[in-house]
């Protein structure tokens, strides 16, 4: 009885005084903030302020972004950095199972949207024809991409028509780029695919476009 009349004299008294009330609620509150913060310690997928801010830019930037890029819109001490950040962050992605995932896309990195998750978005698409290509310049750009560097005279020859008015769309609409000078009689131009074509296919490299033979089968 002692014992029980003692604790509800405690009680009483926080009770009755504010200060008291409000410093126990603060020490148990406090006991849970520690048991809270220890267990997101020891969580793999919390991001700390670096891979939050790396996230964040990439979540924003349309176009793939370097490392050096990187390095300096997060403040990354180097390169080396920037890389073990972005290897978290893919690791993040892939035990959370997001959505989401970082590809490497003509020499940076970019954001994407796992393939499986394609045909869910479907329904919310909208066809962008601002870019949208005739049949011919798709023929001309595929004879490019596979050929470059070439001369006009080479892909008209492949196309059997002349392509001036195709060539100069595709320069002017960022597909195409000038990469060069050929040695022969007059310097012809060379042409070459540019970045945004990497960009647009997903592509690293210009060696990840599948094998021309494989397309024939």
């Amino acid at each position: 009885m002692k014992k029980s009349y003692r604790t509800s004299r405690n009680r009483t008294r926080i009770n009755k005084n504010p200060f008291l009330k409000s410093a126990s609620r603060t020490k148990y509150s406090n006991r849970a903030v520690q048991i809270v913060a220890k267990k997101i310690k020891k969580s793999p997928l919390i991001r700390n302020e670096n891979l939050a801010k790396l996230e964040a830019i990439l979540f924003v930037s349309s176009e793939p972004l370097s490392v050096k890029r990187l390095v300096t819109l997060c403040g990354f001490a180097d390169s080396m950095e920037a890389r073990e950040n972005i290897n978290k962050l893919r690791e993040h992605y892939h035990q959370d199972e997001s959505p989401f995932q970082i590809d490497d896309i003509a020499g940076g990195y970019q954001l994407r949207l796992r393939p499986n998750y394609y045909s869910w978005l479907h329904p919310l698409q909208k066809m962008d024809n601002s870019d949208g290509l005739s049949r011919a310049a798709l023929e001309t750009l595929t004879i490019i991409a596979y050929r470059q560097p070439l001369m006009r005279a080479e892909i008209e020859k492949i196309r059997g028509v002349q392509i001036g008015e195709i060539l100069s769309q595709l320069v002017a609409s960022g597909w195409v780029k000038t990469v060069g000078r050929d040695s022969s009689l007059g310097r012809p131009i060379l042409y070459g695919t540019t970045k945004r074509f990497l960009q647009k296919l997903g592509l690293e490299r210009i060696e990840d476009l599948p094998n021309w033979d494989e397309l024939q089968r």
